[in-house]
């Protein structure tokens, strides 16, 4: 069975709140149905392999069959000999993604021989038919050849679930806080779930989405408290694939505790439109890096037409979101900011995680 290891990131201090006029020009006046990441494709694509580099942080100038010049930043993790992809959206701007090589994926609950649609790529589609040895929950990792065709790499089967769940003490202190406070406060008498009854969580830039225990367990018990709601399903997304391990313990204990599905999948925020959601809970985004975060708050509160709930550690990334939140935010929507209640009983320390709590309500 494939070995997984735990990969962690080092996160700045913030030292500057952002505001409007940090946005890329690009960007500026428009309003979050607006933003690139929601304007279709249009067909049009192109190749390149990434010249050699003097550096990681380097902005690349791509020539255009107009004659015009494609200003490209250098996508998280890539180098020098990788192919990127570009392409064309309708409005004439151009989504910059690596070309992948390689898919990992989460089997949902289905039997073998069922036929799963997947998209690798936003130009690729394919069927996989579910091969008997290959059950509910496991990781599949295809890859892709030399001519392009995709093929089974691996399928790696989880621990059984009789064996302990180490969780962070942050999931059951202040996001479990973060849920009560958010109870106490009225709002989850604000939650409307769709046509079918079903309220859809997104759970954006999830890592390792630890707090599935504490958000599953808190959803099911106060079910009653949110009017019309049948079932809830949770979509999550991160930039890349390193935590799908735990993603699909998530995905397997949501599906047996409480019968709710879960579906977490890596893609980049800035550059993917989310599913629409009623509620969205997302965890430190790192604003006060600029560039992206603005794209990707937008974004999230276009798909949302509930409530929007952000916890930041740093009063630097409170004031920057607020500020990205009323670039786009709809106008008849409310703001609220607070402090977790988990820090009256306990210390801030150097780096109080989840200190404080904005939320967008936007159910007008």
């Amino acid at each position: 069975m494939p070995q997984y290891e735990y990969v962690t990131r080092e996160i700045g201090v913030p030292v500057c709140t952002l505001t409007a006029a940090d946005c890329e020009e690009l960007l500026r006046g428009r309003r979050a149905a607006e933003l690139p990441q929601w304007v279709p494709l249009n067909g049009r694509r192109a190749e390149f392999q990434v010249p050699e580099l003097p550096d990681d942080n380097v902005v690349l100038q791509v020539p255009l069959p107009n004659g015009k010049k494609l200003e490209v930043p250098l996508p998280e993790r890539c180098k020098e000999g990788d192919t990127l992809c570009l392409l064309q959206r309708q409005d004439d701007t151009w989504k910059v993604v690596p070309k992948k090589h390689r898919f990992s994926f989460v089997v949902p609950p289905c039997c073998s021989g069922d036929v799963l649609r997947l998209k690798p790529t936003d130009h690729l589609e394919l069927n996989f038919a579910v091969p008997e040895n290959v059950e509910a929950f496991n990781v599949v990792t295809l890859q892709a050849d030399a001519d392009g065709a995709w093929n089974f790499q691996q399928c790696a089967v989880l621990p059984p679930e009789t064996e302990p769940l180490p969780l962070p003490e942050w999931t059951s202190g202040q996001y479990q806080a973060i849920l009560d406070a958010l109870k106490s406060k009225g709002y989850l008498d604000r939650l409307c779930p769709d046509e079918s009854g079903v309220l859809n969580v997104g759970v954006p830039f999830c890592g390792h989405f630890h707090e599935y225990i504490t958000l599953g367990n808190f959803l099911v018990k106060h079910r009653l408290e949110m009017p019309g709601v049948q079932e809830f399903s949770i979509f999550g997304m991160e930039l890349f694939d390193d935590y799908v391990r735990d993603w699909a313990l998530a995905q397997r204990w949501l599906w047996r505790q409480h019968q709710i599905s879960c579906c977490i999948e890596a893609g980049d925020l800035a550059q993917d439109p989310t599913p629409k959601a009623q509620w969205v809970i997302g965890i430190h985004p790192e604003v006060t890096k600029g560039g992206p975060w603005f794209r990707i708050i937008g974004s999230l509160l276009h798909s949302c037409r509930g409530l929007c709930c952000f916890a930041t550690f740093y009063e630097e990334e409170k004031d920057t979101l607020l500020n990205m939140i009323d670039m786009y935010k709809v106008e008849c929507a409310s703001v609220d900011a607070f402090e977790n209640p988990f820090y009256a009983a306990n210390e801030l320390g150097c780096h109080p995680a989840m200190r404080f709590i904005v939320v967008v309500d936007q159910s007008c």
